[in-house]
């Protein structure tokens, strides 16, 4: 018998229970934890997730039945509150202790004086203890960067943090007249050994014993929009959490103008900033099939709604060129809750994932009422913002075959700032070349270069057959320049960027001869 939908969103705040069954579904976090609940330390300055000072911790139960709640920092102002369903929150005011004092992260920030007029400093504590509950739950790398000096010595809730990590940790934390010394001091002053982890200071046992109790089905809500509340006249708005594949699908061919929402980075800055995000949403977050990554010798499928978090976790070993491009992918709140999906049907020309994925040939999975169909990817841009996808079909997956031991794969990022900032140019090459140094095969994928990523094709064909050496890759990138359409903005002129595209060849040849790993996989940026 199939299962009823709930009515009601089901989430924790500092360990109490929270139902919500009404036009506060569809508001952000933030205005819910401020406004709702007077829980006022958690900022609201961007409204847009660059400056951090929203940030939360969020708790999920253990995937594996665990009797424990995994920890990571999010954006608090661009998460929804249908996103928290079925989760446990924890704000700046929830990590003090019980009888007030400030925990060993807010002790250190206030001897290492680490705040000034203290906008930021809430979000700089809770992404700290987020740094630590992830050190603590055993894994070896927190935010990537375990292979240069960034964690060490993980065991028991003991963790080393090195400056490096904390540099890149607390990236999505912004801080206007503090400066970032004495932060950076504060931070690697805690001792870890005095912090008590989440799932000490909130026992879990009872909050996944709701949160179970809850069962798998999906939730189902229609509400007033706030302004139909505010006017006194109806304006229904409608929300479906799907727990399924099928019930996600079904749900999307009934209502094909539904806005779908998996980590919502982009439709959280839309609807701060005014806009229309629909009156229909559907959630895909909770679908097994669309979070999970799966690994074999030939290949790796991303589930749709995995998270940049879980994608880093596994290129290391499967691309390693594409880590480094990870970790200015937003920032930490940003990649533990934006998906590889989101990213794909965002269209945007300077997306950071889709140069990587057209040098790579991956393919697209979508799924309807008609069953799968597989779209490669240099066919599913048609235009700015427009994809080859039909008004019932979800994006399931993509899959990206893993490069052989005679490919090369090389990619840039150019952006004004080295952190939490979009791309200006981005580039992907790939390489095939047989034992006598021949290319056999090459794609070249650009991005901020047009409407929309291009395969470079001309530069392409100009390779193959030819030695794989400078003058080969002075052609292709002369050919590259001149097939390009970039135009002047804020960012860069058309003329820098087709430099861009010229050069990046040479950097392509000079850093694969350098030998980073034999030379087979290095990265710009």
């Amino acid at each position: 018998m199939k299962e009823s939908p709930r009515r009601s969103l089901e989430f924790f705040v500092n360990g109490i229970h929270h139902r919500v069954a009404d036009h506060r579904a569809f508001w952000t976090l933030t205005k819910y934890l401020r406004e709702d609940q007077q829980l006022t330390g958690t900022k609201n300055v961007c409204n847009e997730g660059d400056c951090g000072s929203c940030s939360v911790l969020l708790g999920r139960p253990d995937e594996g039945g665990g009797d424990r709640m995994n920890y990571r920092t999010v954006d608090s102002c661009i998460v929804f509150l249908h996103q928290i369903d079925r989760t446990h929150i924890v704000t700046v005011e929830g990590l003090a202790h019980d009888d007030g004092t400030p925990t060993a992260v807010q002790r250190a920030m206030i001897d290492g004086h680490g705040s000034q007029c203290g906008f930021c400093t809430p979000g700089f504590v809770v992404a700290m203890h987020g740094m630590h509950e992830e050190a603590a739950a055993g894994q070896a790398e927190v935010h990537g960067v375990a292979g240069v000096a960034g964690v060490a010595g993980v065991a028991d809730g003991d963790a080393a943090i090195g400056v490096d990590g904390w540099r890149v940790g607390l990236s999505g934390n912004l801080c206007r007249c503090t400066g970032y010394v004495q932060i950076l001091k504060a931070a690697r002053a805690i001792d870890p050994a005095g912090l008590d982890g989440m799932n000490r200071r909130y026992p879990p046992a009872e909050m996944l014993r709701c949160i179970r109790s809850l069962g798998d089905g999906p939730v189902a809500i229609e509400a007033d929009s706030d302004a139909a509340v505010d006017r006194g006249h109806s304006r229904p708005r409608r929300l479906f959490i799907a727990r399924t594949l099928d019930d996600a699908v079904r749900f999307r061919a009934e209502h094909p103008t539904a806005r779908i929402v998996s980590g919502a980075t982009d439709v959280g800055v839309q609807h701060n900033h005014g806009r229309d995000i629909g009156d229909t949403l559907l959630g895909i977050r909770d679908v097994p099939e669309l979070t999970s990554i799966t690994v074999d010798d030939d290949n790796v499928r991303f589930g749709a709604a995995a998270t940049w978090t879980d994608v880093l976790n596994v290129v290391d070993e499967t691309f390693p060129a594409f880590d480094p491009i990870l970790l200015r992918f937003g920032s930490p709140q940003i990649r533990n809750i934006g998906s590889i999906g989101g990213n794909l049907a965002n269209g945007s020309p300077i997306a950071d994932s889709v140069p990587f994925l057209f040098a790579l040939d991956a393919t697209i999975e979508a799924v309807s009422p008609r069953g799968r169909r597989r779209i490669p990817i240099d066919r599913f841009y048609t235009g700015y913002k427009q994809l080859s996808l039909d008004d019932d079909e979800l994006i399931a997956a993509v899959t990206v075959r893993r490069p052989g031991p005679n490919d090369h794969l090389w990619l840039s990022k150019v952006s004004r700032r080295a952190d939490m900032d979009i791309s200006t140019f981005t580039a992907a090459i790939f390489v095939s070349a047989d034992d006598a140094g021949v290319i056999t095969a090459a794609r070249v994928a650009m991005g901020g270069v047009g409407p929309v990523v291009l395969r470079i094709r001309e530069a392409e064909e100009a390779m193959i057959g030819q030695p794989l050496n400078l003058e080969t890759l002075d052609n292709a990138g002369r050919l590259a320049a001149e097939q390009i359409t970039p135009i002047d903005d804020v960012r860069g002129s058309a003329d820098y960027r087709r430099r861009l595209a010229r050069n990046v060849f040479h950097k392509f040849f000079h850093e694969r001869a350098g030998g980073a790993d034999a030379g087979r996989e290095t990265v710009s940026t």
